[in-house]
């Protein structure tokens, strides 16, 4: 999310939607990190600084430098960060994932 305003939190603009984990088959555990930076100016997705939303988890996201992005949409932070581990569970809708032998 960006363009939040604290204290009172409208809506704001959702540049990328939520995805849940969905680790691969047999792949062990994965860790995620959520970080959280102060935005003070206005971001629009359809900003050119704004990477733009991809889909199936990681497809074009690794290798990213935070310390390179958080700079160039002069953002400040993280002032909070959230971590948790996820596993494969066939529970788990797996439109996007293969084992990993595939």
């Amino acid at each position: 999310m960006n363009g939040v305003v604290l204290p009172c939190i409208p809506p704001g603009d959702e540049s990328v939607e939520y995805e849940a984990p969905r680790p691969n088959l047999d792949t062990g555990q994965h860790r995620l990190v959520f970080l959280v930076y102060r935005q003070r100016t206005v971001l629009r997705s359809s900003d050119p600084k704004v990477p733009s939303a991809r889909s199936c988890q990681s497809a074009g996201r690794d290798h990213i430098d935070l310390t390179r992005l958080a700079s160039d949409l002069e953002l400040e932070g993280p002032t909070a960060a959230n971590y948790f581990l996820s596993e494969w569970d066939v529970t788990v809708e797996h439109t996007c994932t293969t084992s990993a032998a595939s």
